[in-house]
């Protein structure tokens, strides 16, 4: 009696038979009070089937999955669009169907490029592994959608003012503008850091409608815009101006000259049949180069109009002097040029720089190399700077991070802990890191 009791026990723990892992057999550490039977010890989770992917803003991309059997854990990978290996990104426990990968330094997502992103379930206990989708999910992020703030026009409504809300994700912001009945037209590109754009040549007796849209210009990718707009009517005549005195414009700053400069070149073009000259920030990054370090190197397949004055100009003198010079004026009014870029800057002795640049259509532009800067652990003003393929950099012209309690060194490659002095030339992109000494 007493051995047949003793089976029965035996046979009842065996078909109850639980195994509880500690915390330390988790690949990421972490305590699941999860038993699981003996019978399911053996087998290999399943395969997670991907559910959804999407970018919910410029520095964010969402994976969710369903639940699969078996599984402990799921582990989260991203690579690259179209690269190999997969980066492990994450680990949750099995109650979790969907993960948000936010962009960090070890684990960056570049505004628009295109990322995969793929699940593999995984039991801590067995040590085995689901098989995965292959193939993965693949989504990019995008610039955010610029919220537009206000418009209004000027006591004589002759010009047009549209301003907009900070987005993210870009370096230049591009302003549209369109009448009842047409479509979009491209009038201005203007830096990350300005929020609003005065637009001197509106179409009269219409209404003008404008949205602006936020543009990266490394990955050639422009983020959501408002459709509507907002919108003004200008009437067809100026109103007579009422007698008092005529209060004194306030003075231009040397962006508002650029985009002014522009203009009246492309009315030149206009009064001879020409297509508008379209600006172009890359040709605006040369331009500047060209500014800084003008008279240097000989630009080649890019026309250069240049001038230098001791004292700040008036946009209608420039553009005077350049119709008065016969090689400047063949590239203003030069059929076959199709986009331009242009750049003003004052010298420390008060000289005034200013180059516009010229190229036809048909011609790539591969001048500019890409200067990323990682603060690492510091905070810097700008992310990334373009210098002229061939150039010197010195660590005089990149610009300073700080971090609280440390000293910065210097700007250094990520193969070296020593600031460097000098590339010389640059010929291709690089990734320079802050290099920082605790203080004491």
């Amino acid at each position: 009696m007493k051995k047949k009791i003793t089976k029965l026990l035996i046979g009842a723990f065996a078909f109850t038979m639980a195994v509880f892992q500690p915390a330390s057999a988790f690949p990421d550490g972490s305590a699941l009070n999860t038993v699981v039977t003996a019978e399911a010890a053996t087998a290999s989770p399943g395969k997670v089937k991907l559910k959804s992917i999407k970018a919910v803003t410029n520095n964010k991309i969402q994976i969710n999955w369903n639940k699969t059997s078996g599984a402990t854990h799921y582990r989260i990978y991203y690579k690259k669009y179209g690269a190999r290996k997969w980066t492990f990104l994450r680990a949750v426990n099995a109650n979790v169907t969907s993960y948000t990968h936010t962009s960090s330094a070890k684990y960056p997502i570049k505004c628009g490029q295109k990322y995969t992103y793929t699940v593999r379930a995984y039991n801590s206990r067995t040590k085995k592994w689901g098989s995965y989708d292959t193939r993965g999910l693949t989504a990019r992020t995008v610039p955010t959608t610029v919220s537009l703030k206000s418009i209004k026009t000027n006591s004589n409504k002759t010009n047009v003012q549209v301003s907009w809300n900070k987005a993210y994700g870009g370096n230049y912001y591009r302003v549209y503008r369109k009448t009842p009945g047409s479509g979009w037209n491209l009038i201005a590109t203007v830096k990350s850091n300005v929020f609003s754009y005065i637009d001197k040549n509106p179409v009269k007796g219409q209404k003008n409608i404008y949205t602006v849209r936020m543009y990266n210009s490394a990955m050639k990718v422009a983020g959501g815009y408002n459709t509507t707009g907002v919108s003004v009517t200008v009437p067809e005549k100026e109103p007579e101006a009422t007698p008092a005195p005529k209060p004194e414009e306030p003075e231009m700053n040397l962006d508002e000259m650029a985009q002014e400069i522009i203009r009246l070149v492309n009315e030149e073009r206009t009064k001879r049949g020409l297509t508008w000259l379209q600006r172009e920030w890359v040709l605006d990054d040369l331009a500047m180069i060209r500014a800084k370090h003008f008279p240097t190197t000989e630009l080649l397949k890019i026309h250069e109009n240049s001038y230098v004055n001791t004292d700040i100009t008036s946009p209608e003198n420039i553009v005077n002097n350049w119709m008065s010079i016969s090689e400047y004026r063949d590239a203003i009014l030069n059929p076959d040029f199709a986009n331009t870029g242009i750049a003003i800057c004052q010298a420390d002795d008060g000289k005034i720089c200013c180059v516009q640049l010229f190229r036809n259509s048909g011609f790539i532009m591969n001048s500019i190399c890409h200067i990323t800067l990682n603060a690492n652990g510091g905070t810097c003003k700008v992310d990334s700077c373009a210098v002229l393929y061939g150039f010197n950099v010195e660590q005089s012209e990149l610009p300073t991070p700080i971090r609280e309690g440390y000293t910065f060194k210097g700007w250094a490659l990520p193969e070296s802990d020593n600031p460097f002095i000098s590339f010389i030339p640059i010929f291709k992109e690089h990734i320079l890191y802050a290099i920082w000494e605790p203080n004491s």
